[in-house]
């Protein structure tokens, strides 16, 4: 995983180097089998990084399938969690033995990630906002990203996160549970669809990247805030109230923007931050 995330940095590196007049240039190439064919620098680029994925995904589906564990992967979990080694071997068990009601596929699966909320830039006002989705155990959100970060490598997302971002209350509650300790004795505390979810992520290494995940709550957590501006403004008794409002929602837009430039992420999420705690805070969240 390590020489992985060197590879996506540096081919991150790479692009963000290129101009876009670079970008656009064609490139001839030759195929092993003697084809050969022309396409720009950016479907190259596109290529590599989609292409090996789309192989990737399936050979992992097929030793998902099988039943397949791999040593040095539950030590590497085990090491990371600070969980025995035969603990871990038992979840990863429970996770891999089909309910009641599974059945066995041979067909690739969409892979188990979605928002953990609706798409708030066509919010319809008919809809409850006190009233969030429920819960989906079997849903992968960008917040259980974080929190699997939080358990197998902590000290990279260490300072970088905090309560206010996770819209999810289950959620919340399993981040709020890690900051204090352990991840089995964090899940042997809050107990129920928390504990479910912190054991599951415990056996679920992430190879995401630090940046890219704390970008990706960020930027939620300040959509969310969007929307509840939104609402608080139809409500404003005031020209002024309005106007106030107005101002936060475009700083939190544009900052929220920032967050897709790699040159101008890290400054974004240091100016959104501080001010969504706050934020959180004075709501009482």
């Amino acid at each position: 995983w390590a020489a992985r995330r060197e590879m996506d940095k540096a081919l991150g590196e790479y692009m963000d180097s290129l101009s876009a007049e670079e970008l656009e240039e064609v490139i001839d190439y030759e195929l092993i089998g003697g084809k050969t064919g022309s396409m720009s620098r950016t479907m190259c680029i596109t290529h590599l990084a989609i292409h090996g994925a789309y192989h990737r995904g399936w050979i992992s589906d097929m030793f998902g399938q099988a039943g397949a564990l791999f040593e040095d992967h539950v030590i590497e979990i085990a090491d990371r969690t600070r969980i025995e080694l035969a603990r871990v071997r038992e979840l990863l068990a429970a996770e891999r033995r089909p309910g009641p009601a599974a059945q066995q596929s041979t067909r690739y699966q969409e892979p188990r990630y979605a928002e953990p909320e609706p798409n708030w830039d066509e919010y319809d006002p008919g809809v409850d906002p006190d009233d969030p989705p429920r819960f989906d155990a079997n849903r992968l959100t960008p917040e259980d990203e974080a929190i699997r970060l939080m358990i197998h490598r902590p000290d990279e997302v260490a300072g970088r996160l905090s309560a206010a971002l996770f819209g999810d209350p289950v959620r919340r509650e399993a981040f709020v549970s890690l900051e204090s300790e352990g991840v089995m004795a964090a899940a042997d505390r809050v107990g129920g669809q928390a504990a479910t979810l912190l054991r599951r992520l415990a056996v679920e290494a992430s190879d995401a990247d630090t940046d890219d995940v704390v970008a990706g709550v960020v930027r939620l957590a300040a959509d969310r805030v969007v929307r509840d501006l939104q609402l608080d403004a139809r409500h404003a008794s005031s020209v002024e109230d309005r106007q106030g409002f107005a101002q936060a929602i475009a700083w939190l837009k544009t900052q929220s923007e920032q967050l897709s430039e790699r040159s101008t992420r890290e400054a974004a999420v240091d100016q959104l931050l501080p001010w969504l705690n706050q934020h959180a805070e004075g709501r009482g969240a």
